[in-house]
């Protein structure tokens, strides 16, 4: 049997780049299963989580906020927020973004963001430029991530 060993981790930070961690991310970090991280999503314990998921998709996309895993694996308070929108203006960039910016700060894959922009739960500033290289990127709407995250906010 392999020991089970524990590792205080006094400095644990996450790259601000990346605000929001998948569930699995949270499986590992914290060492639970995903019926009790759920649970702990829906009953507040993870105050702080956003559904990703294109509007037909069967499945969730759960994002968590970063700072809520990294407070328990220190075992620290969850960070005060007094409501969604201090959390939103905390988390989002006061700007547009990048599609590419936008696949770091959700942790989701560019195709992800692709079907959140044709599904019309993201805006564009204007279409691409480009197909690849350098103007490749779409531009984001700020605004219409702050929706999106308003409107995606997890409650079980």
């Amino acid at each position: 049997m392999i020991p089970i060993v524990t590792i205080a981790l006094p400095g644990l930070t996450l790259h601000p780049e990346r605000p929001l961690a998948p569930l699995e991310a949270a499986m590992f970090i914290l060492n639970q299963r995903e019926d009790a991280l759920l649970h702990a999503c829906e009953d507040g314990t993870l105050p702080w989580v956003w559904d990703i998921a294109t509007p037909t998709s069967e499945r969730r996309e759960l994002r968590i906020l970063s700072e809520s895993l990294t407070a328990i694996a220190c075992q620290k308070p969850q960070p005060k927020y007094d409501d969604v929108e201090d959390v939103i203006s905390e988390l989002v960039p006061h700007r547009d973004l990048k599609s590419t910016e936008l696949q770091v700060f959700l942790t989701c894959s560019s195709t992800h963001v692709s079907n959140l922009l044709r599904a019309g739960c993201l805006a564009a500033v204007a279409p691409r430029k480009a197909e690849s290289g350098v103007h490749s990127a779409t531009w984001v709407r700020r605004d219409s991530v702050v929706e999106f995250l308003r409107s995606r906010r997890f409650s079980g």
